[in-house]
């Protein structure tokens, strides 16, 4: 199965050098999106065509990439989003697994932005999106 409303593949993340990438962007608005429309799972290793890439980490590695996943979570999301991180073996080759919880906040922000889920893509919400977030919450 491919991308969809709830699964997202990203074929990998930067490496750990303190400076945020397009890659690690990808992966946030991606958490945003589905802290605002529904729970999902972002899978790391894997490529848009569904292609297992693997990320080649051993533990200690492995403890790293989480560790940088939640660092930036916590510092570039607004409110913080409710996360969990795993690492599965799929056919030998190490995928990352980061399932978001649609979360208990009227909106989420990346930057100021509020994205969204639509279908297999993270969009930028729009003023009716927004209106329909915040008066889901407020019943």
């Amino acid at each position: 199965m491919g991308e969809r409303q709830n699964v997202e593949f990203k074929r990998g993340i930067s490496p750990e050098d303190g400076k945020v990438s397009s890659v690690d962007e990808e992966i946030l608005k991606s958490v945003v999106a589905f802290a605002n429309t529904n729970d999902g799972v972002i899978f790391i290793g894997i490529d848009d065509f569904a292609q297992v890439k693997g990320l080649g980490l051993d533990s200690k590695a492995k403890d790293r990439l989480e560790g940088r996943i939640r660092q930036l979570v916590r510092t570039r999301i607004r409110p913080i989003p409710p996360i969990g991180i795993g690492f599965e073996d799929v056919r030998g080759l190490v995928v990352a697994k980061i399932v978001v919880a649609r979360g208990e906040s009227p909106i989420y922000m990346l930057g100021g932005v509020v994205y969204v889920r639509d279908g297999s893509h993270d969009v930028a919400a729009q003023p009716e999106q927004l209106t329909r977030l915040v008066l889901e919450h407020a019943v």
